[in-house]
């Protein structure tokens, strides 16, 4: 969504996964009205969802966060916990992503 959201900026500027076009897309779905609920609980970034194997991005802390769950307004203010799973992506032969995982309060 914003340079937040990858361990090297510039290194991924208007490239794939991280273009302009692409965040532009991403906003326009925020502007209606949807809340980015990792975003909400980690204003800070810097949490990531996605690891390139090639680089071993995951063992050097270098990712991306390109998973995004996206909420109502009321389902935002029950949104009590967001988190990365992490152990799952250090497991052998894992997906290249982390599962985002959201505990909603009932």
């Amino acid at each position: 969504r914003d340079d937040r959201d990858v361990y090297d900026p510039e290194r991924f500027r208007d490239k794939i996964l991280c273009s302009g076009p692409e965040r532009e897309f991403l906003e326009a779905i925020l502007e209606l009205g949807f809340v980015d609920l990792v975003r909400e609980h980690y204003p800070q970034g810097g949490l990531y969802t996605w690891f390139d194997f090639r680089t071993r991005g995951f063992e050097r802390g270098q990712g991306l966060r390109i998973d995004h769950v996206l909420a109502t307004p009321p389902a935002a203010r029950a949104c009590v916990e967001v988190e990365v799973d992490l152990t799952e992506r250090g497991q052998e032969k894992p997906s290249d992503h982390a599962p985002v995982i959201v505990t909603f309060d009932a």
